[in-house]
């Protein structure tokens, strides 16, 4: 198993929008779409953390399975719906615009 973890700046005032998002992809009506994207790109586990700082918050994910480095690939390239709408959800809350690199380097 390999894992790949990222760590990106959530957006002033976006923390709640963050976490909304998160519930969607965990345990609401995209949790369906967002574990089979995952089955297909190798990834068999992701776990989310939001840390909140005296100035600002962090969103902390943790991609676990055989290929994180492919899903991230994937997260940034594809055009199944799924990948749009989490694209646009990342950008809305955070900073991050899923740029690698993805590779072994940044993978344990």
């Amino acid at each position: 198993m390999d894992a790949t973890a990222i760590v990106a700046p959530i957006l002033p005032g976006k923390l709640d929008e963050w976490r909304a998002f998160s519930r969607d992809l965990h345990e609401g009506p995209r949790h369906s779409d967002f574990t089979a994207f995952m089955k297909k790109c190798g990834v068999s586990r992701i776990r989310c953390w939001g840390q909140e700082g005296s100035e600002s918050a962090m969103a902390i994910i943790l991609y676990e399975g055989e290929t994180p480095a492919e899903f991230m690939q994937q997260m940034k390239t594809s055009q199944e719906p799924f990948a749009v709408w989490s694209r646009e959800g990342s950008r809305n809350a955070t900073a991050s615009t899923l740029q690698g690199p993805w590779d072994r380097h940044q993978s344990w």
